[in-house]
């Protein structure tokens, strides 16, 4: 089986030749590998999809193209007032910021990303800071109308490169987007928790826009290999099962609907404590995979009891923690635990090996390889 083939199968329930297993470089750890950092990615003298590419023949592993061939296709509003602007102030020669203004007739807005020669764009101030007033700017920036492309910039990716593994077409949760529109956890929970007419106006436009883009995007070929809901913000490391029923449920299973209509899967991403979000999405969506099943510390989820409960219904992708076990621990400590995981998951099918958020730069490379071997030796069926 090609790594795309093994991957493909997983998803969609069938059982492959052997666990595919998924360690998440992006652009951070693979810039490292070839000598280079984040400003030679930006600047366009290292390739993040050949990167992704020449690693993954490397460790003979599976991609999942988060980082490197992004689908995207092209959007133009119809009724928005987008004029904007972009200033980039240099700090020292491994700092600088990037000021993006969202300019109306009602005024302007501006965000704030802080980037490092070293380590990945930080977002620094968000666009909404005085919610009444700029989300009113936000939304007549964006628009509530729009055109969208009729191709998708995988149409360009060479089949060598997608047979190394699957393709995702992202959005973002309700309360993913109003977290990074303010970029300040402490008021997003507190706003999120009053609610209002605001926050219902923040849901009711993001679920019209997404669908909009999410339909525009399934009349596409290539199909993604499946569509991945963005949900960092939306594990139970930062919000109650309440407000994540209030604001993602109906989000979720309205994409749920779209994708399967042409048969593609939808995965979804809560990295920290998500054990309750699984039975939630077992009984109350359509969800197909759900990564990265993170264990203590970072999250609290028992994959052993998730996959007997969920597991004959729900993809489980994970569940190795990135930045104690992968980054810090030694190559046979990362074997055993993906020794253990695929003993936990991978009976049966439906189990993708991988760890959580992209790797640590410096990740030992010994590591990786480590993980791999474990999917060789213990996850043939």
């Amino acid at each position: 089986m090609t790594p795309r083939e093994r991957s493909m199968k997983v998803l969609h329930g069938e059982i492959p030749d052997r666990v595919p297993v998924m360690p998440g470089f992006g652009s951070w750890y693979a810039s490292r590998i070839y000598g280079g950092d984040m400003f030679d990615v930006a600047e366009g003298r290292l390739s993040a999809a050949d990167m992704m590419s020449e690693l993954t023949k490397k460790y003979g592993c599976e991609m999942w193209y988060w980082q490197g061939y992004i689908d995207t296709i092209s959007e133009k509003s119809l009724d928005g007032k987008q004029e904007s602007r972009v200033d980039k102030v240099w700090i020292n020669d491994d700092n600088y910021e990037e000021t993006i203004a969202l300019i109306t007739p009602s005024g302007e807005i501006t965000a704030t990303y802080r980037y490092n020669r070293i380590n990945p764009a930080v977002n620094i101030k968000g666009f909404i800071v005085e919610p009444n007033r700029d989300w009113h700017i936000y939304r007549e920036f964006m628009g509530d109308n729009w055109e969208f492309g009729t191709t998708t910039t995988l149409s360009d990716v060479p089949k060598e490169a997608l047979d190394l593994g699957v393709t995702c077409y992202g959005i973002r949760l309700p309360v993913d987007l109003w977290k990074d529109l303010r970029c300040d956890t402490g008021v997003t929970l507190t706003e999120l928790y009053d609610g209002g007419t605001l926050m219902d106006e923040m849901k009711e436009w993001h679920t019209h826009y997404s669908m909009s883009v999410l339909e525009a995007r399934m009349k596409i070929d290539p199909l993604p290999d499946m569509i991945h809901l963005q949900g960092s913000s939306s594990s139970l490391s930062m919000i109650s099962p309440d407000i994540y029923r209030k604001y993602n449920l109906e989000f979720i299973q309205r994409a749920c609907e779209i994708a399967h209509s042409k048969n593609v899967p939808v995965q979804i991403h809560h990295c920290g404590k998500s054990a309750k979000l699984v039975e939630i999405l077992y009984h109350e969506t359509d969800v197909d995979v759900i990564h990265p099943l993170e264990s203590f510390p970072g999250g609290d989820v028992d994959l052993a009891e998730v996959k007997k409960k969920f597991g004959d219904k729900i993809v489980l992708m994970g569940n190795l923690n990135t930045y104690e076990l992968m980054l810090k621990g030694s190559p046979s400590e990362v074997k055993d635990a993906a020794k253990k995981a695929i003993n936990d998951a991978a009976e049966g099918g439906r189990f993708i090996l991988a760890n959580g958020d992209q790797l640590g730069r410096d990740t030992p490379e010994e590591n990786i390889i480590a993980m791999v071997e474990a999917a060789y030796e213990y996850g043939c069926y």
